[in-house]
C-alpha cells in the first residue's frame, strides 16, 4: 500500500504526493502522465531492487537451441521494457552479488519427479533474495511468460501484439 501512494516514486510518501493525489482524483492530471516512461517504480525480488540482479544459466548452454537461454533473453528483455533497467545474461554467477538461475531439469529425471513438473512443466521460487527457475522443456518458457505477465503488467494477444498496463 506505501507504494501505491508514493505518486512521484521518489522512495518517499509525503506532502508531494498528497497533493499529486488531490489533482488525479479532480480529474486535473492523470495517473498515466504522472507514471513516467514506464509501467513499474520499482520491482523488487526476495525486497532486493532488481537492478542488483543478474540472469544466470548453465555454462553448457546452446545459445540457439536451448529454451531456457531464450527464456532468459526474454525475462531480461520485458523487463528492461517495463523498468528501464535490462537485466545481463550470463552463463556464470561471478558478475553480481544477485542471481536469477534458469535451471534447465530432464523430463524423466528425478529431480523432475521431485519437484512434480511433468513434461513441460515449471516452478519458481525465491530464496535468500535468490530467483530459482526450474522448468523442463519448454517450462522454463512458460515460468517467464508467467513472470511477465503477472509481475510485470504485460498482456500477449498474439506473437505481434501486446498490451502494457501501467502497475507500481
Amino acid at each position: 500500500i506505501e507504494d501505491s501512494a508514493d505518486f512521484n516514486g521518489d522512495g518517499k510518501i509525503d506532502a508531494k504526493d498528497s497533493y499529486l493525489m488531490k489533482l488525479c482524483l479532480a480529474g486535473s492530471e492523470s495517473f498515466e502522465k504522472l507514471e513516467g516512461d514506464y509501467q513499474l517504480y520499482k520491482l523488487t525480488v526476495g525486497g532486493n531492487d532488481i537492478t542488483e540482479y543478474s540472469i544466470v544459466i548453465p555454462a553448457d548452454t546452446d545459445s540457439e537451441n536451448d529454451n531456457h537461454h531464450y527464456a532468459a533473453m526474454e525475462l531480461s528483455r520485458y523487463i528492461g521494457e517495463a523498468t528501464g533497467f535490462y537485466v545481463p545474461v550470463y552463463r556464470t554467477d561471478e558478475n553480481t552479488e544477485r542471481h536469477i538461475y534458469f535451471h534447465p531439469v530432464e523430463p524423466d529425471s528425478a529431480e523432475a519427479k521431485e519437484l512434480e513438473l511433468g513434461l513441460e512443466g515449471y516452478i519458481y521460487k525465491v530464496e535468500n533474495g535468490e530467483m530459482h527457475i526450474y522448468g523442463t522443456l519448454r517450462g522454463n518458457m512458460y515460468a517467464v511468460y508467467e513472470i511477465i505477465e503477472e509481475y510485470l503488467g504485460i498482456r500477449f494477444y498474439s506473437g505481434e501484439r501486446t498490451y502494457i498496463y501501467k502497475n507500481r
